[in-house]
């Protein structure tokens, strides 16, 4: 299997394409990768840099001409618009399976630094054939336009969001790891079955793992074996391997190895 990536490269963090190709190269996928953006250090360290693919055209015509077909097809971070028209060229150029959009711009109910609303239009219009979407609590209700502040979201207001999500177009949506109630709580609907998936909090923050849930999320998708069965053991894994860095046993931001569905 193949799989064409646009994502946002760091120089410093284990995030996006770096987690992006880890595992998709560990659940035997030959990752295609198409820097969107380039970062010296990701968006949680001060003073990073941002760079623009300014070839980003001539680059992504070669790689139709080399790789015309792919088994799936993942859409990350994406603040340009000729980066985003030329994606969208790429979709009408190229035979791929699926669609997976990860609509990547914020969290916490904030937007990230450097990112923007203009985001939101590209992404709409990316999810309207997506096979699955997979954003965060806050980059859904930003997509959905749903206006409550975000820390009295409850379960009620997640499965509405997700609903007006799936009006939009994607075959199914994945809202991933927000906090209730003590637990990490994640949303899965598609249009035979919905379900929350529930881990413990583990009190440690990790960059990327978002990046890995969406990673894992889309292999579930290109194996026909996207259910709320398989999320919740998504979520489990995510769980056993970020415990496992919280006490010192791990050493990445992202442990490959483990996280296996």
């Amino acid at each position: 299997m193949k799989s064409t990536i646009f994502n946002s490269f760091c120089y410093i963090g284990n995030v996006s394409l770096k987690v992006n190709i880890a595992l998709l190269m560990d659940h035997g996928i030959d990752p295609i990768s198409i820097p969107t953006k380039t970062f010296s250090a990701h968006m949680g360290y001060e003073g990073f840099v941002i760079q623009n693919e300014i070839y980003v055209d001539r680059l992504i015509s070669s790689v139709e001409k080399i790789m015309p077909e792919v088994d799936m097809v993942q859409i990350g971070y994406v603040d340009e618009s000729d980066v985003f028209d030329r994606i969208k060229k790429y979709l009408g150029n190229v035979k791929y399976k699926k669609l997976i959009v990860d609509p990547i711009h914020g969290d916490d109910g904030k937007y990230y630094s450097g990112a923007s609303k203009t985001q939101l239009e590209y992404y709409r219009e990316l999810i309207k054939d997506a096979d699955l979407i997979t954003p965060n609590l806050t980059e859904a209700m930003h997509l959905a336009n749903y206006d409550k502040p975000f820390e009295k979201i409850d379960k009620e207001d997640v499965i509405k969001i997700a609903n007006k999500l799936r009006s939009i177009g994607p075959k199914a949506v994945i809202i991933k790891s927000y906090v209730e109630n003590g637990k990490i709580m994640s949303y899965f609907e598609d249009e035979f079955s919905s379900g929350f998936a529930e881990s413990p909090v583990v009190n440690c923050k990790f960059v990327g793992t978002g990046d890995a849930f969406a990673t894992l999320a889309s292999i579930l998708c290109i194996r026909d074996e996207l259910n709320i069965e398989n999320i919740q053991k998504l979520q489990t894994t995510m769980y056993s391997s970020l415990y496992a860095q919280s006490v010192g046993k791990k050493l990445m931001d992202v442990e490959t190895g483990n996280l296996r569905v």
